[in-house]
């Protein structure tokens, strides 16, 4: 008599349990992946927007024959057109009118925070300039009058992508005579090591995030650590 073999199957009490196993791991996993890719996707476009700017400034070097360094636009918004000029632009905005500025709040902006994400920021190194480049970018210039500083702030994503938090996804270089450097930098107006408070992940300063470019480009966990 040939014997017919029984059929086997997990029981739904083994199913569900398998299944709440499944969940737990995914709820542990998913959001490290998540992450990771934000923080690879962040630091790519800061690399992007850090070669935009010397291309375009290496581009008017080749274009005068002249270094370009600070002491060559000592009027308030002389580099902002200059700039404009080598890369393509979407929409310009004048010296202040890509972002909202609330002129009766201390010149805050109203949809940019600062690196610990506890206050708006004010928009004293952001009103000489701006435009948006046709990848997206906001980039936005401090040029004053009389003054050798002369800063480049880019929002790498884009006005409508959060956080809109300087020195997460707002990142600010300097024009000097060694050519554009990261701000934090050695050699830069606001060194992170003579001004810690500017790149701190509890600190309440409102010019918090403008010394954490040099981090955020050489420091390989830098994204994935923010506040």
């Amino acid at each position: 008599m040939i014997k017919i073999p029984e059929n086997k199957a997990f029981t739904l009490a083994e199913v569900l349990i398998t299944l709440a196993i499944i969940g737990v791991v995914a709820a542990l996993t998913i959001p490290a992946i998540i992450n990771n890719y934000k923080a690879v996707q962040l630091k790519s476009q800061l690399q992007k927007a850090y070669s935009l700017l010397n291309q375009a400034i290496q581009m008017e070097y080749a274009e005068t024959g002249i270094p370009v360094t600070p002491e060559q636009y000592p009027t308030c918004s002389s580099f902002y057109k200059v700039l404009m000029k080598h890369i393509k632009v979407a929409k310009d905005c004048g010296r202040y009118n890509c972002i909202f500025t609330d002129w009766t709040a201390g010149y805050s902006v109203n949809n940019y925070l600062t690196y610990s994400r506890k206050q708006t920021i004010t928009t004293y190194y952001f009103d000489d300039g701006q435009f948006i480049a046709h990848n997206g970018m906001v980039i936005m210039l401090e040029n004053p009058d009389n003054s050798q500083l002369l800063l480049i702030t880019v929002d790498i994503n884009g006005i409508e992508h959060k956080p809109n938090a300087w020195g997460q996804d707002v990142f600010t270089f300097e024009l000097t005579n060694r050519g554009l450097m990261p701000s934090g930098a050695k050699g830069t107006s606001f060194d992170f090591e003579k001004h810690p408070e500017l790149c701190d992940t509890t600190g309440d300063n409102t010019q918090n995030g403008l010394a954490c470019t040099d981090k955020a480009l050489n420091e390989s966990d830098y994204f994935k650590n923010l506040p």
